[in-house]
């Protein structure tokens, strides 16, 4: 989900999608990029968000 802030806005996109969405970005004439790797409670909160956490829940 993106956060926003003012003209900003953080995006958390898989690594296998990150070439894609700045293309997507690039063609709505984003101005300015910053690509950081996730921090490691970032990364956890969202395995388990999307339920692919071993032994998770349907």
């Amino acid at each position: 989900m993106p956060r926003w802030e003012g003209d900003r806005v953080e995006l958390l996109v898989p690594p296998s999608e990150v070439v894609g969405v700045l293309r997507e970005l690039l063609a709505l004439g984003v101005a300015d990029v910053i690509v950081e790797e996730a921090g490691l409670d970032e990364a956890f909160l969202d395995l388990y968000r999307n339920g692919k956490a071993e032994g998770a829940a349907p």
